[in-house]
């Protein structure tokens, strides 16, 4: 739905954001080129709330109906920053 630069830096990784239009709740992945380091679920204020397995350079999550969930996500180049 949406991906942005974190508003902390460029260094802080990728924001995500998912808005599950459907009635009921829905498995989702998320992958970039190059792949994913390490990744996070996040408040909408951008302050992350629990790391997320990353398995292979991807990161999968399930949104419960009708929900919207932001994800800080670290492309590999960058692990070491954060």
């Amino acid at each position: 739905w949406a991906l942005k630069p974190a508003d902390d830096d460029a260094a802080a990784g990728l924001i995500a954001r998912f808005w599950n239009l459907s009635d009921t709740p829905q498995d989702y992945s998320i992958s970039l080129a190059g792949g994913i380091a390490k990744a996070a679920h996040a408040t909408h204020i951008e302050t992350d709330l629990a790391a997320i397995p990353v398995e292979s350079g991807q990161v999968t999550s399930r949104a419960a109906a009708h929900q919207i969930q932001t994800l800080r996500v670290v492309p590999a180049g960058n692990a070491g920053r954060r």
